[in-house]
């Protein structure tokens, strides 16, 4: 065929085709268009001659989107993408597009644009609504998005019984970062940090960018327990330095704002408001780093969240020390064994009691880490005592419920030195019992097997142990100091501590009675055959130093 002829063929098949046909010049100023781009833009080839491609900018692409194009075809490589232009009378339409590179010489020369109009109005919903309701800098959704997304979800969730809270996040002094490290770097910092709450907390919740520096989740949660520990779990997750490219790790401190979700909250927007409102308080407080809408609430949150950050540094920083609470020979009055009583030393806030973080720490994951740190310690007080008196004395150690439920203490016993362990005393209380009473009778006779001793504190206050007490190698049962306390006014009560007495004899076990605060306390049980006597009419618990003293003069 000649030449010419397959041209001028080729030409009009270009110019007759459905799909769009640009050809630009090194600049991209538009040296060719076909019919096609007349009927797809919607404007006449002569307003598109001389023009560049930006005559069809949608408006929806952020500067980068256009530098990464110009990179790639600039380089000689295929860009292809599905783009959402606009025509001239300001409506979108979607094409997917791609632009091939034409080099002369191997020196890209030339640039042709071959795209299909792939517009259809459901087509575009999605990508229209990405650019309506997200952040382009993050990714994550802007203001518009998470409130249209959480408005969606609470539809699905109007007839159950669930909570819903809406928490608004702010890094404080964000300014203060701009002047030190530039705009720049301060815009990866916040990639970073979306993409930190993205990746811990977007699977199960709404994430989104709702200001300059301010971040907000979406959450729903079954109690309250699990929404504070999200609380805790956000400011953990934002103690972690942020690794930039050429500065040092980044860290910052952070503000965060809570709105509990009622049925009555019909307006997200509201709902939202209401968060960032208690996030302006907790900002004004120097002390606080979050703040609920609602008092009750902040006030148990507060609590929760403080008490684990207090356990959590005191496990950290091994805050914890030992006090030793004597027990003495009922007729002899020989000091014969210590129970410790742990408190936490605070290096601004002084020494703090139990009641403050036992029942935290007993059903926290920090359980296992404070027994192994408890067990240490009895141990090295254990050598300590020995090495200053020339013998060994029997310390008693509490041990959590839930240690006996997960079975978690006999991996943690099994690590004590087999000649050491006759020394240990392991202290639960009869509350253990409510539950798996099999399991708990089985690791108590195996602790038993492996050569500790064993007391059951409190008992007769909580569940009743004569169904199973002559299945059990316990050692010790502990008169709970209540009983003590009223059995001198109370019969009844004299009536229980003798029977608990007599209980003990009868089955080879021996009682120990605490709480005993005056003598008429200690004659009487020392007439009804308590083998062990322990409170405050013979010592209150002291520290090491002062209880290296007792013992040395007790002798």
């Amino acid at each position: 065929m000649d030449k010419r002829l397959l041209k001028e063929y080729l030409f009009l098949a270009i110019e007759y085709t459905s799909d769009w046909v640009i050809l630009t010049d090194i600049d991209g100023v538009i040296m060719y268009a076909n019919n096609a781009v007349e009927v797809i833009s919607g404007y006449k080839k002569e307003e598109i001659l001389g023009q560049k491609p930006s005559i069809f900018k949608s408006g929806l692409y952020t500067r980068a989107d256009y530098e990464k194009l110009w990179n790639t075809i600039l380089s000689g490589q295929v860009y292809k993408k599905a783009l959402i232009n606009k025509k001239k009378d300001g409506t979108f339409f979607q094409i997917l597009h791609t632009i091939l590179p034409i080099k002369q010489d191997g020196k890209v020369v030339k640039f042709l644009s071959i795209a299909k109009d792939i517009s259809r109005e459901m087509d575009l919903l999605d990508e229209i609504k990405k650019f309506k309701y997200q952040d382009t800098s993050t990714s994550l959704l802007n203001r518009a998005g998470f409130i249209y997304e959480i408005s969606r979800s609470i539809k699905d969730y109007k007839n159950i019984e669930i909570g819903m809270a809406i928490i608004v996040i702010d890094i404080v002094n964000f300014s203060h970062f701009n002047e030190v490290y530039g705009i720049s770097v301060c815009n990866d910092l916040l990639k970073l940090f979306g993409k930190r709450l993205a990746d811990r907390f977007g699977g199960d919740s709404i994430v989104a960018r709702i200001g300059g520096d301010v971040f907000a989740i979406f959450n729903i949660f079954l109690n309250i327990n699990e929404l504070k520990n999200m609380i805790t779990e956000i400011i953990h997750v934002c103690k972690s330095p942020f690794s930039i490219e050429n500065v040092n790790e980044i860290v910052f401190d952070i503000k965060i704002g809570v709105k509990v979700l009622q049925q009555s909250d019909i307006s997200v927007e509201d709902s939202l408001h209401k968060a960032e409102l208690a996030l302006n308080l907790a900002k004004k407080n120097p002390n606080s780093i979050f703040r609920f809408y609602n008092d009750n609430i902040n006030k148990e949150v507060t609590d929760f969240v403080n008490t684990y950050h207090l356990v959590k540094e005191a496990i950290d920083n091994r805050w914890f020390v030992f006090y030793f609470q004597p027990i003495y020979d009922t007729n002899s009055l020989k000091i014969v064994s210590l129970e410790v009583l742990v408190r936490i030393k605070h290096p601004t806030m002084g020494l703090i009691y139990p009641d403050k973080y036992i029942n935290f720490l007993e059903n926290s994951s920090f359980l296992a880490d404070f027994e192994r740190i408890l067990f240490e310690k009895a141990l090295n007080y254990m050598g300590r005592i020995s090495d200053e008196t020339g013998g060994n004395l029997n310390i008693s150690i509490n041990i959590s419920v839930n240690s006996f439920r997960n079975g978690s203490i006999i991996d943690l016993c099994e690590k004590v030195s087999e000649e050491l362990r006759r020394f240990i005393s392991i202290e639960i209380t009869e509350r253990v019992f409510a539950e798996r009473v099999d399991k708990i009778i089985s690791i108590l006779n195996k602790l038993k097997e492996l050569g500790f001793v064993l007391e059951i504190d409190d008992f007769g206050t909580g569940y009743s142990s004569l169904s199973y007490i002559d299945k059990m190698q316990v050692d010790f049962l502990k008169i709970n100091m209540s009983f003590v306390w009223r059995m001198i006014e109370c019969k009844k009560t004299y009536a229980i501590v003798k029977s608990i007495i007599e209980l003990a004899k009868g089955v080879g076990m021996k009682t120990i009675a605490e709480g005993v605060e005056t003598k008429e306390q200690y004659d009487m049980l020392k007439s009804l055959g308590s083998d062990f006597v322990q409170g405050y009419y013979f010592s209150k618990p002291l520290p090491f130093d002062d209880i290296l003293l007792k013992l040395k003069s007790n002798k």
